[in-house]
């Protein structure tokens, strides 16, 4: 498979996800991923697969994304690697932020794990006290994600609709709680993919239960589910500036492409911004 075509295939599986849970139109110079019940989830709501090239079609891919995505507090749009050159400058010049994804793939197996900390339980989620304990597992990485960022955290609400939203894309994306003791410390999530591309997201281990072998428990649970579901190589992204894109490294997950998208925010929901 040329690095092209190799893209290609974990772009489709990227896509693949985002399109989960979300109602989408289709159109021909893009797809735009839309959940009606939730417009401040971001990653359930933005543009993929844009193809608009010159400036008459990039005007209208702008015109129809205030058109369907009026409700929201933001716009996003999601390169690829065929997204027009033209259509990534004119949202430059128009003001849109750039931001990326460093995507990451495993095609060999995974190092032996070691030793974990006693008392620790890996276990899918499924039963409505699974997701509650995946909202309160989710609220501690967005409380601490905002502290790292000096900001605000999101109220509780959009933690909740994310938390839903993700509800939607099961069981393709199987989520995964690390428990110690039988309190809910940990999460990850994995899916197959359809072209034998797997996708293993949303990895956090609360701060006290760190350097116990969770994270790494995780990661082997969700690669192993990814794969015994059909999957070869397996997918995982990082924030190009934070650390676990060098403990995915170590584990054998090879840096492949940093995942464009280009992000503008509009008037807030109820006075908050995402």
């Amino acid at each position: 498979m040329s690095p092209a075509d190799l893209r290609r295939a974990m772009e489709a599986t990227l896509h693949r996800y985002h399109l989960l849970g979300s109602h989408p139109v289709v159109e021909p110079r893009a797809t735009f991923t839309i959940d009606p019940d939730r417009p401040g989830v971001w990653d359930a709501n933005h543009v993929r697969s844009a193809r608009a090239a010159i400036p008459e079609e990039i005007d209208e891919l702008l015109d129809r994304i205030e058109e369907l995505y009026g409700a929201t507090d933001h716009r996003r749009i999601v390169a690829d690697l065929d997204t027009p050159d033209t259509l990534e400058a004119r949202l430059a010049l128009d003001g849109w932020q750039l931001d990326t994804t460093l995507q990451h793939l495993l095609t060999g197996d995974l190092p032996e794990p070691g030793p974990t900390t006693a008392g620790l339980t890996l276990r899918p989620v499924a039963s409505d006290e699974d997701w509650a304990d995946l909202v309160a597992v989710t609220r501690l990485d967005h409380l601490e994600e905002a502290e790292k960022q000096g900001r605000e955290p999101w109220p509780e609400a959009l933690t909740e609709q994310m938390v839903g939203h993700r509800r939607l894309k099961a069981p393709e994306m199987q989520p995964w709680l690390a428990s110690i003791d039988g309190e809910a410390v940990g999460m990850f999530s994995s899916m197959p993919g359809d072209n034998g591309f797997g996708l293993v997201e949303d990895l956090f281990v609360d701060p006290s239960a760190r350097g116990k072998g969770v994270a790494l428990a995780l990661i082997a649970r969700a690669t192993a589910d990814s794969r015994e579901r059909g999957a070869g190589p397996v997918i995982i992204g990082s924030l190009p500036n934070d650390w676990p894109k060098r403990l995915y490294a170590r584990l054998g997950f090879r840096p492949m492409f940093l995942e464009r998208h280009w992000d503008r925010a509009v008037a807030p929901i109820d006075g908050i911004h995402r």
